[in-house]
């Protein structure tokens, strides 16, 4: 289901484009991390991003999809978890 997110976000996002060629890869990644911070139910967890504008091809859209989709998810699971032993 982790997939499914970041490749229905960027489903979303080239539909809404004006830009048939290229894709911003920094709006992608603030769409999908909203997406799958809204997924968690969590509102115990902060993000932040220094995103810079990088236009990549249309094309790479996919890929790159599923490969931010697995560094966001495995941060969100591994990084911060619900429960922390004390």
């Amino acid at each position: 289901l982790e997939g499914v997110s970041g490749i229905a976000t960027v489903h979303r996002r080239l539909s809404q484009s004006d830009d048939l060629e290229r894709f911003d890869l920094a709006d992608f990644v603030r769409d999908l991390v909203g997406d799958l911070m809204a997924a968690t139910g969590r509102d115990d967890i902060g993000v932040e991003l220094d995103l810079a504008p990088v236009a990549v091809p249309t094309a790479q859209a996919a890929p790159i999809a599923l490969v931010v989709n697995e560094l966001i998810c495995n941060a969100l699971k591994h990084a911060s978890p619900r429960d922390v032993a004390a």
